[in-house]
């Protein structure tokens, strides 16, 4: 069934004033982006704003500070328990439904308030705009409220079926999407949904316009899970999963059947939709739109376009038309330089906002028709589809219910006739719009080219021009209704793989798969399961007695790995306990060829083997490795490291070039952040400085000439990392 729309739907400006990364603003009021100044944002990832129904600014937040539309914090607006250093998702604003001063702010906050961890408690803040004199403040007893743990850096807030809206969430632990229903009574518990795929913590989650898909990119994971959602029910079904190395940001086209995924490798990639919820055919889809775009979250605007941004520049990057495939779509690498400000990989949170729509007395629609394709002459044709077409009124809801009628000029097309149900449509009160649906009917000896349009008319007698439907087009066109379609194509897999085949066809009662073993759940369904250990051609057949034609399709489906790849990551540290900033030698094993990253996703190196720094309390290190056979596994090893700050000072040294003892300087066990060694001669004056404790004195002047044999004096002070400060004085003696 195709989604066709009968009018231009506008959305409201709630979502045309963005505020990310490092004090960079856009402002999309006008249709194009238009670069603003003053904004108080600093972040590498999650960031959230909210402007009026007329594009107006109200608020933003990087998660941990709220500041009003004067870019000033509100009285109320720090302490905000959000995400310290970088969460992909981790803020996010939604309306409060009933209410035209309230709003909810949702964050993610770290772990045990450990700074740069990922695994996140889940909080709500409630903003009551009409305080603090209209510039809004956030309500004392409605903040950082607890409502969920180990979520991951993931987070979304769509419209639900009514007047609400859905907060969803994805847990790490469990791998569940937890679905919060937002009303006017509150905030509803989450319903939850298991996963299918794990799809750990980083990396975006997105559900597409229409609030049909869900999809979650998993960063660590290297997988993409795609699954339906019902914005009824906040249930998440239907999971498939197309894999890729380290996905991080995720789009959608305004018409919902176009994705597009950024990944860790600075590839922008495409998949038509379209196949879902086939597998392999949404996998087989993929494009690369660009192998050097920036990491980036992707965020659809108001205007219809897709914008991103390239990591630690001032570039925006922009999809000009994201409802196309392939080249179509229009990727434009620099589409805007900014004059002020910096960006990493965030851009922003999008706000979920009602929509209304403008039908006038002259109503225009763009549509098209589901069509029956020419085949030239086979004894079959792949068949029949429907069509939903939405009449919609410019008033947002209702108050009273309206009855649209329509006429229908001109009948089928080509061998079929077009039955519409029914002739008249209510919209009903409280609502925008109603549905009409068409529903083609084969006819085997009528081959006449027909044409159909649709004229609406409401029930003061005013109507739309006629809306001609191109149906059919093609000269030379032999009718049947028995179709199969078999997907995916032929397919390799690594072993101990498990590959959904599907039979698409309107004759399932006579479907039969062959050869019929190891096929889950029997032979005579559409969609089965295989798990083969040695290539094999399966084929699935109609046969419909009264037609007089059979129909069949095959795949292959090949196995080409007999061993399970696993790979293994540990570590040798060189000190105990290890301290920040020191060396250790990551060793990884069981695969053919490695790669290495950081938790920022920074490629390390290729080697089995590789020494890297730890730079922080707690850190990870990821290698995905393949095996020869091109089969992939992932690993992940966390390090905790000490700020280690105790220093060691001699008392003696002795300059005389023995290479023993020549030179005077502090021994750490760690690396402070700060540091200052001074060295003074009796008489008070200094005679060496030092920033770094690898900067050492070798016993002479400034301009080189040997110091006097005899007593100096010294005093150091330095912060360790963590915060701990240290001060020593003390006196030491030259012999030469």
């Amino acid at each position: 069934m195709m989604i066709l729309s009968t009018c231009l739907v506008r959305a409201q400006a709630e979502d045309n004033i963005w505020a990310f990364g490092f004090n960079v603003a856009l402002d999309l009021n006008s249709g194009s982006p238009v670069e603003l100044s003053g904004f108080m944002t600093s972040a590498n990832e999650g960031t959230a704003a909210i402007s009026d129904a007329d594009g107006n600014l109200l608020f933003y937040s990087a998660g941990q500070q709220v500041w009003n539309k004067d870019h000033e914090l509100m009285p109320n607006g720090t302490g905000i328990l959000g995400h310290e250093g970088s969460g992909t998702q981790s803020v996010v604003i939604s309306k409060y439904p009933g209410s035209d001063s309230l709003y909810y702010l949702f964050t993610l906050e770290n772990y045990e308030n450990i700074p740069w961890s990922t695994i996140g408690y889940l909080r709500y803040n409630i903003i009551d705009m009409s305080l603090d004199g209209g510039l809004g403040d956030v309500i004392s007893t409605e903040k950082n409220i607890l409502m969920d743990s180990f979520m991951g850096e993931k987070m979304v807030v769509v419209n639900d079926d009514g007047c609400g809206y859905w907060l969803v969430t994805y847990n790490w632990e469990t791998s569940a999407y937890h679905s919060y229903r937002i009303t006017e009574e509150g905030i509803e518990p989450p319903v939850i949904s298991p996963g299918e795929n794990p799809c750990g913590i980083i990396g975006e989650i997105k559900i597409s316009p229409d609030g049909s898909k869900i999809v979650n990119a998993g960063d660590f994971e290297s997988n993409i899970e795609i699954a339906s959602f019902d914005v009824s029910t906040g249930e998440v079904s239907d999971f498939i999963v197309v894999n890729q190395v380290m996905p991080y940001g995720v789009g959608f086209s305004p018409n919902s059947e176009v994705l597009y995924i950024n990944t860790e490798g600075s590839q922008l990639l495409q998949y038509d939709l379209t196949g879902y919820p086939v597998e392999a055919t949404v996998a087989a889809s993929e494009y690369t739109v660009s192998s050097s775009a920036g990491i980036s979250t992707l965020r659809l605007a108001t205007n219809g376009k897709i914008y991103s941004v390239n990591f630690f520049t001032t570039s925006i990057e922009v999809i000009h038309d994201p409802n196309e495939l392939g080249a179509g779509c229009d990727f434009e690498a620099d589409a805007l330089m900014l004059s002020s400000g910096s960006v990493w990989i965030g851009i922003g949170a999008s706000i979920a906002v009602n929509q209304n729509a403008n039908m006038g007395s002259d109503l225009s629609i763009e549509t098209y028709a589901p069509g029956l394709a020419a085949t030239g002459e086979p004894s079959c044709i792949r068949g029949c589809a429907s069509a939903r077409f939405r009449i919609m009124r410019p008033d947002t809801d209702l108050e009273e219910e309206q009855t649209v009628h329509y006429l229908i000029e001109g009948t089928g097309v080509n061998g079929t006739d077009y039955e519409w149900i029914p002739d008249q449509v209510t919209i009903p009160a409280g609502s925008s719009y109603a549905d009409i649906y068409i529903r083609p009917q084969v006819l085997p000896d009528l081959k006449v080219l027909r044409t159909v349009s649709l004229k609406i008319l409401d029930t003061v007698g005013c109507s739309n021009n006629p809306i001609p439907l191109t149906i059919l087009s093609d000269t030379v066109v032999i009718l049947d209704s028995i179709y199969v379609s078999v997907v995916p194509g032929d397919t390799s897999i690594c072993k101990g793989e498990t590959v959904m085949l599907k039979a698409e066809t309107n004759y399932e009662d006579y479907l039969i798969w062959s050869p019929d073993a190891a096929l889950d759940p029997s032979p005579d369904v559409p969609v089965v399961y295989v798990r083969p250990d040695a290539s094999v051609s399966y084929t699935a057949t109609i046969n419909v007695p009264w037609s007089g034609c059979d129909v069949e399709e095959d795949i292959s489906v090949i196995s080409i790995s007999n061993e399970t790849m696993v790979v293994n990551l540990d570590y040798t540290a060189y000190s105990d306990p290890i301290c920040i900033y020191d060396t250790i030698t990551l060793k990884a094993n069981g695969g053919y060829s490695y790669t290495y990253f950081n938790r920022f996703n920074d490629v390390l190196g290729s080697d089995s083997v590789l020494d890297v720094i730890v730079p922080d309390r707690y850190y990870e290190y990821i290698v995905l490795a393949l095996d020869e056979r091109g089969c992939l596994d992932s690993a992940v090893v966390s390090v905790q490291a000490e700020p280690c700050c105790e220093v060691l000072i001699p008392n003696a040294f002795s300059p005389n070039g023995d290479g023993v003892n020549d030179r005077f300087g502090v021994v750490t066990d760690g690396h402070p952040e700060e540091f200052r060694l001074e060295i003074f001669n009796r008489w008070g004056e200094r005679v060496f400085i030092s920033y770094k404790p690898e900067d050492t004195w070798d016993g002479t002047y400034e301009e080189g000439t040997p110091a006097d044999a005899g007593v100096y004096f010294y005093t150091v002070k330095g912060l360790c990392y963590g915060g701990d400060l240290f001060r020593k004085r003390g006196d030491l003696t030259l012999v030469r």
